[in-house]
């Protein structure tokens, strides 16, 4: 998922009702013009606004799937114009206090599978690889150079859950000289870190969900039902609803780029099944 650092910025014409926002793609002998208030903008049309978030490759934390209006030419510049949607999960998370609740990260957990309706493709196995990913979560076969496939998204997926129960892993704030120095030793940590001290205080479930995606096979599916009834069973023993009323619901939240705060809402409707209908205020996971 490797992308150039983008800005983000916000279309000022009046036609644009809806929230979007766009991002320069130009290259580094393009450069973005001042105006006189101090305002950085890109053509007559584009100012910089409040980046919406940002991984150790580029914007990744994008919390679904945007549309795109417009991708093309803008004067000496290439934009590419998209939905702007809510808060990300880190946003979310900064909002309850950097911590979530069993029941959130269950909710979370269910809605685990993206397909492709078109292609039904994966990429070819490959080694060697430069790293691609954010280096907190990325599966351990990353950090070996392998490439990645089903298996290592549903890795990632696993410690960005315990990231969201314990508030932190163990491999963060660790000091190096390089950056390639730092991924290594953040992989050597995990490769170290055994999943029951990871998972430590926490529902077995969770280790079962971690052990079993990290002996996947790259062109193996998962059993996406086995994994989500992992999920459903805990909630269910643990007498939880799955109501999809998550930490921050009813929370104040502020939305990146002018656009004006809003408030997380409970939603109206009778709960669905898990994993199968999702609610505007659920996140929603970003494909591989």
């Amino acid at each position: 998922m490797s992308t150039p650092k983008r800005d983000s910025y916000e279309k000022t014409e009046d036609q644009v009702r809806r929230k979007t926002s766009a991002r320069s793609m130009h290259s580094s002998s393009r450069q973005s013009a001042t105006s006189n208030t101090g305002v950085l903008m890109v053509g007559p049309n584009f100012r910089v606004g409040k980046k919406i978030g940002c991984g150790n490759f580029g914007e990744l934390r994008l919390e679904g799937i945007p549309q795109v209006y417009y991708f093309g030419p803008c004067g000496k510049y290439n934009a590419l114009v998209l939905e702007l949607l809510g808060p990300s999960l880190e946003d979310l998370f900064d909002l309850c206090e950097r911590k979530f609740s069993l029941k959130t990260v269950l909710m979370i957990a269910v809605q685990l599978e993206y397909i492709d309706p078109e292609t039904h493709k994966h990429i070819p196995y490959r080694e060697h690889k430069s790293l691609t990913g954010t280096a907190r979560y990325m599966s351990i076969n990353t950090h070996l150079g392998k490439e990645q496939s089903r298996r290592d998204d549903l890795e990632a997926l696993g410690h960005m859950f315990m990231y969201f129960l314990r508030g932190s892993l163990p491999w963060q704030g660790l000091k190096a000289e390089t950056l390639k120095e730092r991924y290594q030793k953040i992989g050597d940590t995990k490769r170290a870190t055994p999943i029951e001290v990871l998972c430590e205080n926490f529902p077995e479930e969770l280790a079962t969900y971690l052990r079993y995606v990290r002996r996947l096979d790259f062109f193996e599916t998962p059993d996406y039902d086995y994994l989500r009834k992992l999920f459903t069973d805990l909630m269910e023993k643990m007498n939880y609803e799955c109501d999809w009323q998550f930490d921050w619901v009813g929370r104040q939240v502020s939305t990146p780029v002018s656009v004006a705060p809003d408030q997380v809402v409970s939603p109206n409707r009778e709960p669905g099944v898990p994993g199968r209908d999702r609610h505007p205020s659920q996140p929603r996971q970003s494909p591989k």
